[in-house]
């Protein structure tokens, strides 16, 4: 038995020749309409590449490709759940510094420091708020409702770079263990570390104040000596 396979072939100098002569955009509306001949690889070979996308259709480009699956990478894509919260925490914590460094060249740095502490307490009272609001938690009657609603603050709020853990210490006291701490990173990369002056006590104090609760926040080292990790301390009078 004499076994026969056929192979259609097209040869790519053809197309990156039809390709220089027109734009882009006409050029995939072409390979769509069967005027052009698609790239060397293959349909199948295509889909593994570049599989089908989900484009945002106030974005497409209305070759009408990209409704089917996009053979190039070229065309503006929504970016997934994930991606999205992943770039609007790197943008805070950027606008933070940024918005920092601003005040420092505008009013000097001791200047800058107080307003970045009110600010921090401000914002912080924001942030609880609104957590508060979205999460519903009611009274807080204990160390186990405190730790659980410093654990959904903690993750909502600080960026994956932020490495801690809590741990309940006795009926009245929660200890918050930074294991890497964002911003000392950034400081220290700054130079800065002797002069700064951590924020941190502040914002989690107004998330204290706000859900209610009487005591205080302390943490047991400073910027200039804590190497990037410390024990903050919520001590609460029931």
């Amino acid at each position: 038995m004499k076994r026969k396979k056929t192979i259609h072939w097209h040869d790519p100098e053809l197309s990156t020749r039809d390709a220089a002569s027109i734009s882009g955009l006409d050029y995939l509306k072409a390979i769509k309409d069967g005027q052009r001949q698609p790239p060397p690889a293959d349909i199948k070979s295509t889909k593994k590449i570049f599989p089908p996308m989900k484009l945002d259709a106030d974005l497409c480009t209305e070759c009408g490709v990209c409704q089917r699956e996009c053979l190039t990478r070229n065309i503006v894509m929504e970016p997934s759940f994930s991606e999205k919260e992943k770039i609007l925490r790197e943008i805070w914590i950027l606008h933070d510094a940024r918005w920092f460094l601003k005040t420092v060249g505008e009013v000097g740095f001791d200047t800058a420091t107080k307003i970045n502490l009110a600010v921090a307490r401000s914002f912080g009272k924001t942030e609880m708020k609104r957590l508060l609001v979205a999460t519903g938690p009611g009274e807080i009657k204990n160390m186990a409702d405190l730790k659980a609603l410093m654990r959904i603050a903690a993750d909502l709020y600080f960026p994956e770079e932020h490495k801690y853990e809590f741990e309940i210490l006795d009926q009245d006291t929660l200890i918050g263990h930074v294991l890497e701490c964002y911003v000392y990173k950034h400081v220290n990369r700054a130079g800065t570390t002797e002069i700064h002056t951590c924020a941190a006590t502040a914002r989690l104090s107004a998330w204290m104040e706000t859900c209610r609760l009487k005591g205080e926040v302390i943490g047991d080292k400073k910027t200039n000596n804590c190497n990037g990790s410390c024990r903050i301390r919520f001590s609460v009078k029931w």
